[in-house]
């Protein structure tokens, strides 16, 4: 395989096979971090302020 990317990047065709591993083009896993957030975020209150 690396000899394969390696051919197309020596002919000027690397630029799709870089698409591929693009993060932010990970449509599905960009939901996927988001449905992990969470939903609420709440401030602690330390016992000193009370």
């Amino acid at each position: 395989m690396g000899a394969y990317a390696m051919a197309l990047f020596m002919l000027g065709f690397g630029e799709p096979l870089g698409d591929l591993a693009d993060m932010r083009r990970d449509d599905h896993g960009l939901l996927l971090d988001q449905e992990r957030l969470p939903k609420r975020v709440r401030i602690r209150k330390s016992p000193a302020s009370l």
